[in-house]
């Protein structure tokens, strides 16, 4: 697919444009993986979405300082924290009910609120050459990322310069030692570096090399534009799972991609660049990581978005 051009980009892009993205029983990754989600919210009053969610097991509100603020004695907007996840109807099915919830009490995301993503680093299989796949792609696809996890917006949240800045710069800085890892103690001494918790797309903080089974043991991805839509929470979370496993897997295509990672260079990251589209870079990401076509179009329409900015953002969804 990524080698459509002509006539056959046309129209695939036109199919593309029409098509909606449906809300998913599962995705059909390890029922091992294990994933969590922060869902950042204003407006909606803090206590009755509180309450809402003592039926619910284990999801929690907690105060967020971007985005709760208090109007005389009343709390508005905070974070809804989920529960150890996994690809299962049970995970999908609570995640619909709480964006429901928020959307029923008038809960909205703005230019404030982010919608973190972890992933328990299980699916690094505890290998160096993981992790180091994981920075040089990372690195190689960051603008494509950042504008895929804008969700229905095309518009990169304001805060994200404040709270989640392109790591790529992080990891260009380190460009030799990623490349010359030989063990897990290089990855270690990686993470100890460049362990800033909140200012970056990427936080390594929770990561334990030591001790693989504590619990929490998660890398985090904060650049994703805060949503109250369930079906953009799920193909965000696919999305970055999938990427983590290509990292691991023996189709990691290493050699083109170090050939692409040795070609950038510092001066080109620019978040304000990030908003704009590639079509050729984001048809070759989805091919590296997606072995199947609903995945790809699932991506790619996200991606795209609205192709005319001016009309419905979020009428990709159906």
């Amino acid at each position: 697919m990524n080698n459509l051009k002509g006539q056959q980009l046309i129209e695939y892009l036109n199919y593309l444009s029409q098509m909606l993205l449906e809300y998913r029983d599962k995705l059909n990754f390890n029922r091992s993986t294990t994933f969590g989600m922060e869902i950042e919210f204003e407006n909606a009053k803090y206590n009755e979405i509180q309450k809402k969610l003592e039926n619910i097991d284990d999801w929690q509100i907690i105060d967020d300082i971007s985005v709760t603020k208090r109007i005389g004695i009343t709390k508005y907007g905070g974070e809804v924290t989920s529960p150890i996840c996994d690809d299962s109807k049970d995970t999908w099915n609570e995640l619909k009910e709480i964006c429901n919830i928020l959307k029923k009490n008038n809960a909205s995301c703005t230019n404030r609120t982010g919608g973190h993503v972890h992933v328990g680093i299980q699916e690094f299989k505890n290998n160096y050459e993981s992790y180091r796949n994981f920075l040089i792609l990372y690195a190689v696809y960051e603008p494509i990322i950042y504008r895929f996890l804008a969700g229905e917006n095309s518009k990169l949240r304001s805060n994200a310069s404040r709270y989640a800045k392109p790591f790529a710069y992080k990891i260009l800085v380190e460009k030799n030692n990623i490349i010359n890892f030989n063990c897990l103690d290089d990855v270690r001494n990686f993470i100890y570096r460049n362990n800033d918790r909140k200012g970056y797309g990427l936080n390594f903080a929770n990561i334990n090399l030591t001790n693989m089974h504590k619990e929490k043991n998660t890398i985090e991805f904060r650049s994703p534009n805060g949503t109250v839509e369930e079906v953009i929470w799920q193909n965000n979370v696919n999305f970055i799972i999938k990427l983590i496993n290509y990292c691991s897997s023996n189709n990691f295509d290493y050699e083109f991609l170090l050939d692409k990672f040795n070609k950038i260079h510092s001066n080109n990251i620019n978040i304000e660049t990030y908003e704009l589209m590639n079509i050729k870079e984001a048809l070759e990401l989805s091919n590296l990581l997606f072995d199947n076509q609903l995945d790809k179009d699932y991506f790619l329409r996200q991606y795209f978005k609205d192709f005319d900015l001016k009309t419905e953002q979020k009428r990709f969804i159906k």
